[in-house]
């Protein structure tokens, strides 16, 4: 079967009666929640119509890929067993035990666009940084240092706001939620078995000490004498796996809190100008 083959467009009955879609519409800010007349030009802020169009941008293809993912998910995924020992056939280990061929490939697109997807809400929250950044007159250069450049000036000027960040930082479901947009962007995807082997240097293992003719060497009780020394350690396992099912109830809670979270922020700038 061919992978492009199996590429699906979601009916237009799908697109417009998406479920829970609403979370990801409260994502989009408007100009006014921060004093702003719409499509006007603020001297003050010269750029923040612009950062607020582009920000609402992304919130469109975070819709997109939602939609996508929503696609995928409710065509029927069955990995909630993910693996089985022993498999069918007597090996150790069998994965996907339920899967059929259309399953791994809609697990693919799954795992494809919610890679895009993590990464895209991430983006903006990156996109709020910046808007602070310029709403405030800081305007630092917008590269790697700006969130931490940001954050810190923000819990000089206005710890209020720098708080409800950290508060964020802390919550459970933004830790699961960089979880997955860290493996998006530096692994494979979370719905993708890993560390199915463990790798370790430097573990100390006890081994018997020998003499020139390989026997064990024994101390005055009659005891084998053993030394310390540094190895590696090579583990083989089953993995770890999320299923989609979780992924996809994280990404829905997620959307639901940052759209809370964001609002609320928009809200303390407008009142601490």
């Amino acid at each position: 079967m061919n992978i492009w083959d199996t590429f699906e467009i979601p009916s237009i009955e799908e697109r417009q009666n998406l479920p829970q879609a609403e979370n990801l519409r409260d994502l989009h800010i408007k100009e006014t929640e921060l004093g702003l007349a719409p499509d006007s030009f603020c001297l003050a802020h010269p750029r923040l119509h612009e950062l607020i169009r582009e920000y609402n941008n992304k919130v469109g293809d975070l819709i997109i890929t939602y939609t996508l993912v929503y696609h995928y998910f409710h065509a029927g995924i069955p990995d909630e067993r993910w693996c089985q020992s022993p498999g069918d056939n007597g090996q150790s280990v069998q994965y996907m035990p339920d899967f059929s061929e259309e399953h791994w490939c809609r697990n693919m697109w799954f795992g494809y666009f919610s890679n895009v997807y993590y990464i895209l809400i991430s983006s903006l929250w990156d996109s709020i940084l910046e808007i602070i950044n310029h709403y405030y007159d800081y305007d630092f250069p917008v590269d790697m240092r700006l969130r931490n450049t940001v954050l810190k000036k923000l819990k000089e000027d206005h710890p209020n706001i720098s708080a409800l960040f950290l508060n964020i930082q802390n919550d459970e479901l933004y830790k699961k939620a960089q979880e997955y947009r860290t493996a998006a962007s530096h692994g494979s995807a979370p719905n993708s078995i890993k560390n199915t082997v463990q790798y370790e240097k430097d573990i100390l293992s006890t081994f018997p000490i020998l003499d020139d003719q390989g026997m064990p060497v024994l101390d005055s009780d009659g005891k084998p004498m053993t030394k310390q020394v540094k190895s590696r350690k090579i583990s083989f396992g089953v993995g770890k796996y999320t299923t989609t099912s979780s992924i996809f109830q994280n990404m829905q809670d997620y959307a639901k809190l940052s759209a809370e979270k964001i609002h609320e922020i928009l809200a303390m700038m407008k009142e601490n100008k």
